[in-house]
């Protein structure tokens, strides 16, 4: 389950809005978008955290194309909100999509294969 919290303008550390969405719902022209700007053939989610410090400095330099990925996940989620969300948390989310695209695109259930 993927949540993005939406933070009230007055009070920061007061939450307005959460929105939630399944992994599992991620289409495939989001994941498209992703695979696109990510060469995940050179990421591997199982090395640790010096992996997960080079997957940041990605995201970082995806920053422009954050914005519709997330509100392709979090339907109805405006720009106005995105502002209002915690870097770190959009960065959070974001990797997850990214983790996420990477295990459909690399791995085949056997069932689905035809083997």
């Amino acid at each position: 389950m993927l949540k993005l919290n939406v933070y009230s303008e007055t009070d920061r550390s007061k939450v307005e809005k959460t929105y939630e969405a399944e992994t599992v719902d991620i289409f495939w022209g989001t994941i498209e978008d992703i695979t696109e700007k990510i060469d995940l053939n050179v990421l591997d989610f199982q090395k640790g955290k010096e992996t997960m410090i080079e997957i940041g400095k990605t995201v970082v330099k995806l920053i422009p194309s954050i914005k519709p990925v997330l509100k392709d996940v979090f339907i109805g989620l405006t720009d106005e909100e995105l502002r209002n969300c915690k870097a770190s948390d959009m960065g959070k989310v974001f990797i997850e999509i990214v983790r996420y695209a990477y295990e459909q695109m690399t791995t085949i259930d056997d069932n689905e294969s035809g083997n």
